[in-house]
């Protein structure tokens, strides 16, 4: 028995499109030794034990956006801290993003301006 959604339909259906989902989802660890500037550390967390980790990110991919969340990590419960605030917050504009060029659209955070706020919102629902 595995975990997880079985993509079988996806390669059997040829009369119409398969219902996909409307995200995907991943998380990555961050290690670094001051939390206060955590971009300033690229510590990777391959040999850290999970409940050592210091910061979690959670992204959600739509077909418009990418968001991050950089949350706290709760060690005792091995998750993210949405009780507090984030570390950071990412957002980034993929419309026409054909995926030919991987570089091209995520060179600037639109998470701090005012207009990107119910986008915001949005997929922090969808990450949470």
């Amino acid at each position: 028995d595995l975990d997880g959604v079985d993509l079988a339909p996806l390669f059997r259906r040829t009369d119409r499109a398969p219902p996909l989902k409307a995200a995907a989802y991943s998380e990555y660890p961050r290690c670094p030794r001051n939390i206060s500037t955590p971009w300033d550390d690229t510590t990777s967390c391959v040999r850290t034990k999970r409940s050592d980790f210091t910061a979690m990110g959670y992204s959600v991919r739509t077909d418009g956006w990418r968001y991050t969340l950089w949350l706290h990590w709760d060690g005792a419960r091995l998750q993210g801290d949405f009780s507090r605030p984030p570390i950071g917050v990412e957002l980034y504009a993929h419309a026409g993003d054909t995926g030919a060029d991987f570089d091209a659209f995520e060179n600037v955070n639109v998470a701090n301006e005012p207009a990107r706020k119910a986008t915001l919102d949005a997929m922090y629902a969808l990450a949470k």
